[in-house]
């Protein structure tokens, strides 16, 4: 299996989004800080990576991050701590500082659409929406029984959060804090993505499932997809136009069809991929639809989708402890 992108980090990566503006991928580490990819020919001759040194964070691990801003000059990366950082990409220099007030980690970060200067936050007790221009916390959403696992926004002013417990919950910041609607899910909660374009969600489970979720009136199906016979937890999410991609803790990456005329769901193998092309020639595996293959010291950490026929992803391996940066064809 060819990859039309690979490199190596040190450490774990936590985090990954994509941003099609400046067509690159922003990453973060457990305790190597930030790095930026991008490999825009049209922008550089050569491969160009922008670098955050953990100190910039005082030394804290990072578990989310965003793009800000029209032109996605600012990224906001969320820690272990509790904190939220914002850095220009310019100088790599921190212009400001937000504290959830809590020591939980920040485990998603999100821009609202069309509201450069709100963002979207959330923490295992709850999820909060922050006006940067204030550098306040301006709506806490109402969370009974909190153990969140991601919030996202669905558009300018509609949010869900996802439970651990099942329970997805829907708000309409125009009406104010309180739970509008629960989704419920027959199993409990890894992960969380909102398609952008289509007010759906999909949710990850424990169990290995996938299940797409109706967050506004539409024709859209509410459907549950398998991983293959030998599953496990679906950790990370990135949802877009009618594809999913479904990273789990077995090293698999998932590529789910939902579309009215679905194909089979495809499937890599992070061992596969990995592997020298030596080894793979000798035996005759392929990365392609192994479902149920299970892979050895190897964790999809991050997921992302790029343009419209690539995929981001994060392979991470304890011995050492590298994440691979793997850009694979849709």
């Amino acid at each position: 299996m060819k990859t039309s992108y690979r490199r190596e980090v040190v450490g774990r990566v936590s985090s990954m989004t994509y941003s099609t503006v400046s067509e690159s991928c922003l990453v973060t580490t457990f305790g190597n800080g930030a790095f930026i990819f991008n490999n825009n020919k049209a922008i550089h001759e050569t491969e160009h990576v922008e670098m955050f040194p953990s100190h910039i964070f005082d030394y804290d691990p990072l578990t989310s991050s965003c793009f800000l801003d029209e032109r996605h000059s600012t990224v906001a990366v969320g820690s272990f701590n509790g904190g939220i950082s914002l850095i220009d990409r310019t100088d790599r220099s921190p212009r400001q500082f937000y504290s959830s007030g809590r020591t939980d980690a920040v485990l998603s970060l999100q821009q609202v659409p069309k509201e450069p200067h709100s963002l979207l936050f959330a923490t295992r007790a709850g999820a909060e929406l922050v006006d940067l221009d204030k550098n306040i916390s301006f709506l806490s959403l109402e969370c009974p029984a909190p153990r969140t696992i991601a919030a996202a926004a669905v558009d300018t002013f509609t949010f869900i959060v996802a439970n651990y417990d099942g329970a997805v919950m829907l708000y309409d910041s125009r009406v104010g804090a309180k739970v509008m609607g629960i989704l419920s899910v027959p199993d409990q909660l890894a992960s969380l993505s909102v398609c952008p374009n289509s007010g759906q969600a999909c949710v990850g489970t424990v169990a290995g499932r996938v299940f797409t979720l109706r967050c506004r009136e539409g024709t859209h199906r509410e459907e549950a997809f398998g991983t293959g016979k030998h599953r496990s937890p679906i950790v990370n999410l990135s949802f877009q136009n009618s594809t999913i991609v479904a990273g789990d803790l077995g090293g698999r990456v998932s590529i789910i069809d939902t579309s009215n005329s679905a194909t089979s769901t495809r499937y890599w193998s992070g061992e596969s991929l990995l592997r020298p092309r030596e080894y793979l020639s000798n035996t005759g595996k392929d990365a392609v639809n192994t479902a149920g293959e299970r892979t050895v010291d190897i964790e999809v950490t991050a997921v992302a989708h790029g343009g419209a026929d690539d995929v981001w992803t994060s392979f991470s391996t304890t011995k050492p402890l590298t994440s691979h940066i793997v850009s694979l064809p849709l």
